[in-house]
């Protein structure tokens, strides 16, 4: 039982990292002209908002399964 929180606990930080990356996609976007910049900003912005609510659920999974765990 232990080895299987265990697991389960990397498996959530590592999703957590990966969500995490997505926010170094921005930095691609540097050396894109202006013109074509202005066309794809609502896209990264959306994408940066999907990350970092996606990186806050993904931080609060592991809390709300402990708290399960303790009912049990």
């Amino acid at each position: 039982m232990r080895r299987n929180a265990t697991s389960a606990i990397w498996s959530y930080s590592l999703a957590s990292v990966l969500v995490s990356l997505l926010s170094l996609i921005g930095l691609a976007f540097f050396s894109v002209a202006e013109d074509k910049l202005r066309r794809i900003i609502f896209f990264m912005v959306s994408l940066a908002v999907g990350g970092l609510f996606g990186d806050a659920f993904i931080h609060l999974l592991p809390e709300s399964f402990e708290r399960l765990g303790e009912k049990s």
